[in-house]
């Protein structure tokens, strides 16, 4: 009997769905779905699929959390609050007893310029912030008067504005305009190449600007000079410079250089604080000096540029009256008390 034509159909896997047949050829096997073995739908086998990563990541980290110790987050820093008005930061030395006795008065002066709600804080120099000050803003000497940007809208800045240096949004008071008032530089004025009396290693340097026509400067040479020779002989360095503060005093100033380069400025500086300063050439007599040596130095101008030097750096260090001294860098206008000098001299040596 001859076959019949129809075959029968082939039976399909639960689930498959039969494809069409390829050109020229039948249709090849289909790989079941995973949603589709476990019966589920695309969405609910993706939402399954997320549940499980997010359980196994909770149990990694308790897991790792219960064998390492996660120390605390660090308590959240307050930032500063923010500074309302005018604010005026004074930065002090400690140590310096002597320059601390005149800070007040000149906060008050500050204050009577009218500057309203005017605040004031101290900063000792040698805390992190006053480091800081020092580094940031250029700071020379102590104590330094720091006012914050409030400042520039005060109805009275254009009177101090002349007066302050604007630096890293601060304002600095000049310190060579704190007239009066002692105040300690970090490097005082140079010494090398100029008149002394005491040892080079002496613990403490006292540096002199002085006038040879001063009367004060007469009173410090005749009567606070021999108080340091005889106190303080082998503690005490007194160091001179020469600053002429009137043409008529250049050549008197010259000439005590002059008697400085014959190593005899010590005995011609007296003389002149005993006889004046009227014929330089009498004076270098009366001192010991060779005339014809000094009066060619005299007239050649010799120390001229020297002397000009001084001037220079006398304004540097706001030097605006004689004698002006740097005890170890403290500068104290005028001649001050035998009291006062024993009273800088013992901090000093105590430091």
């Amino acid at each position: 009997m001859a076959p019949s034509k129809k075959k029968a159909a082939a039976k399909k896997p639960l689930g498959q769905k039969a494809k069409k047949p390829t050109k020229g050829g039948t249709a090849g096997p289909r790989r079941i779905a995973y949603h589709e073995r476990l019966g589920l739908s695309k969405d609910q086998a993706y939402f399954l699929g997320i549940t499980a990563a997010l359980v196994f990541a909770v149990a990694v980290y308790f897991a790792f959390s219960s064998a390492h110790q996660i120390p605390a987050a660090p308590p959240a820093i307050e930032a500063p609050q923010q500074e309302v008005g005018t604010v005026l930061t004074v930065v002090d030395d400690p140590s310096c007893t002597f320059c601390n006795k005149f800070i007040k008065p000149v906060e008050s002066q500050i204050m009577e310029a009218a500057f309203s709600g005017l605040s004031i804080r101290q900063v000792s120099a040698s805390s992190k912030e006053g480091k800081l000050l020092i580094s940031s803003l250029g700071i020379k000497a102590l104590p330094a008067y720091v006012f914050n940007s409030h400042v520039a809208a005060e109805e009275n800045y254009s009177v101090f504005k002349p007066f302050l240096h604007k630096a890293n949004g601060s304002y600095l008071l000049d310190e060579k305009t704190i007239r009066g008032v002692a105040v300690r530089y970090f490097s005082p004025p140079p010494t090398g190449g100029e008149p002394s009396l005491g040892a080079p290693d002496a613990a403490v340097t006292i540096i002199v600007f002085s006038d040879p026509a001063c009367k004060a400067c007469k009173v410090f040479g005749l009567k606070t000079l021999p108080f340091l020779e005889s106190a303080y002989n082998s503690t005490v360095r007194v160091v001179f410079k020469a600053l002429p503060l009137s043409p008529s005093t250049l050549n008197a100033s010259i000439a005590m250089e002059c008697a400085a380069g014959q190593g005899k400025f010590w005995e011609y500086a007296h003389a002149g604080y005993e006889s004046g300063i009227g014929n330089l050439t009498r004076l270098a007599d009366e001192a010991g000096l060779n005339t014809t040596e000094f009066n060619a130095c005299l007239s050649s101008q010799k120390y001229k540029d020297k002397v000009m030097h001084n001037r220079v750096e006398a304004f540097n260090y706001g030097v605006s009256g004689v004698p002006t001294l740097f005890i170890n860098g403290i500068k104290i206008v005028g001649v001050p008390t035998d009291a006062a000098i024993r009273q800088i001299i013992g901090s000093e040596l105590a430091r």
